[in-house]
């Protein structure tokens, strides 16, 4: 009777504290004696965490010297990290700002004690996959082994995979991890940027031309798609490829034969098909310039890459493998890492990262620094908002008076009201299918969207 009276308690909780109970907040180190880290310390596992060098300590720093016996406290309580100095020899610092007794914040994500870092991790359960690691000189997380799996998985069962994701987030990398597993790197892989494509040719590219089809065409060409017979086509940009060839192309992939232009023949071709795109195709396809029955079948299955600014843990990994590839003879300071850390690396994510970090060394071995400091790094040029973990929507608050000199914005648009509510039913149900379903989605519209937002799966939710 006490489990029932139990169970019906929770049920009658409001939303937001039943969010608030199952959040796992933990500290992930990141950073410790000049190196890369990855370990979790669970931040529920009691009420305050003492960090120092003391063998008393619950979470203790044994590698660095810059460390204090007792060097801070730490508890995740009422939504906000509270951190406290004891009056440590080097300061405790979170977000670069040094911490002058207590601090308490809610959106607090670096935290430094000596030369170690530690995220601030609210919920902690996306590193139950795994934590970080380095396979065949690549940055390998947890968000990104999960999406290898899926796209390995899909190619496996033949099935298309569009992959959506800012520049710079790895969309090359996953459609080679396609080819691998659907192919076994047997077959051929072809690639084609289509925004380079003109699309007065982007037809003869694709299918192929016959000689004599057009003026110019002095002899047979076999075309993008029979290249990659037996292989993998990866379409870069898809959402560029010209409105007049789509509908030739899903024919292509739907049929398995392909008609090269000035031709009545034919040909049969077994091709599997990766494609990625920066732009948003739902919204595309609900304009007219991309059409709907071409993205269902790309995107049998939707794999969303997140931006860097979602897998920090990544980033000193990134740092260590770019500098031991340069031969660097410097080492990273903890605050050079925390700095890196603290950035958005919008709108090129790894990209940015990297261009950073090779001018901060050329500027630090030009100095003839001993080390590599927050210093050598030019200053992080302001950039637009971007809509990253915690705020995913933009603001739906009501307009400003109308005597106000700020424009009042606009209302939202049902897309961005359907996407609210959608995500607000997956976060209580964790069921992709549930969820679209409460709101008139299909599974796979649901799924899509939700990957747009930058949804983490959780294990069994595709279903």
């Amino acid at each position: 009777m006490a489990d029932v009276t139990n169970t019906e308690t929770l049920e009658e909780k409001p939303e937001a504290a039943r969010r608030r109970e199952a959040l796992m907040p933990a500290l992930v180190l990141v950073f410790a004696a000049n190196s890369p880290e990855c370990h979790v310390h669970d931040a529920k596992a009691g009420p305050v965490h003492v960090l120092g060098r003391d063998p008393g300590s619950t979470i203790r720093v044994v590698d660095d010297k810059l460390v204090s016996g007792h060097h801070a406290d730490v508890s995740y309580e009422n939504d906000a990290w509270v951190v406290r100095d004891h009056a440590s020899r080097n300061g405790t610092y979170v977000d670069g700002e040094r911490v002058d007794g207590e601090l308490v914040s809610a959106n607090a994500r670096v935290l430094r004690v000596g030369g170690t870092l530690y995220l601030l991790v609210r919920d902690f359960s996306r590193f139950i996959r795994g934590k970080v690691s380095v396979v065949d000189g690549r940055v390998r997380g947890p968000d990104i082994a999960q999406i290898e799996a899926l796209v390995a998985a899909a190619a496996r069962d033949g099935r298309s995979v569009l992959i959506t994701g800012e520049s710079g987030t790895g969309k090359e990398h996953m459609a080679r991890v396609f080819y691998n597993a659907g192919t076994g790197s047997s077959g051929p892989f072809v690639d084609l940027n289509c925004a380079t494509i003109q699309p007065s040719i982007a037809e003869a590219e694709l299918f192929g031309v016959r000689k004599g089809a057009f003026s110019g065409a002095t002899e047979d060409r076999p075309g993008l798609i029979v290249s990659a017979d037996g292989g993998v086509l990866f379409l870069d940009e898809v959402g560029e490829l010209e409105l007049a060839v789509q509908p030739k192309l899903l024919r292509v992939l739907e049929t398995k034969r392909v008609q090269a232009v000035g031709s009545t023949v034919q040909k049969p071709v077994q091709v599997l098909v990766c494609a990625a795109t920066l732009r948003d195709l739902e919204t595309a396809a609900e304009q007219g310039t991309f059409r709907q029955d071409l993205l269902m079948r790309l995107a049998q299955r939707p794999v969303h890459l997140p931006p860097l600014r979602d897998r920090p843990e990544e980033i000193p990994f990134f740092i260590e493998l770019a500098l031991a590839q340069w031969k660097s003879p410097i080492r990273p300071t903890a605050r050079f890492v925390e700095a890196c850390l603290l950035r958005s690396w919008a709108p090129t994510n790894v990209r940015a990262l990297l261009n950073e970090v090779k001018l901060a060394l050329d500027a630090a071995l030009a100095a003839g620094a001993p080390e590599l400091t927050d210093l050598h790094l030019r200053p992080e040029r302001p950039r637009p908002p971007t809509f990253s973990e915690g705020a995913l929507l933009p603001s739906l608050a009501p307009a400003p008076p109308t005597n106000s000199t700020t424009p009042p914005k606009r209302p939202p648009s049902p897309t961005e009201i359907t996407s609210r509510k959608l995500l607000a039913a997956y976060e209580v149900s964790g069921n992709v299918a549930e969820a679209g379903k409460s709101v008139g989605l299909s599974r796979s519209r649901a799924y899509t969207l939700l990957a747009k937002l930058g949804v983490r799966f959780r294990p069994g939710s595709d279903s």
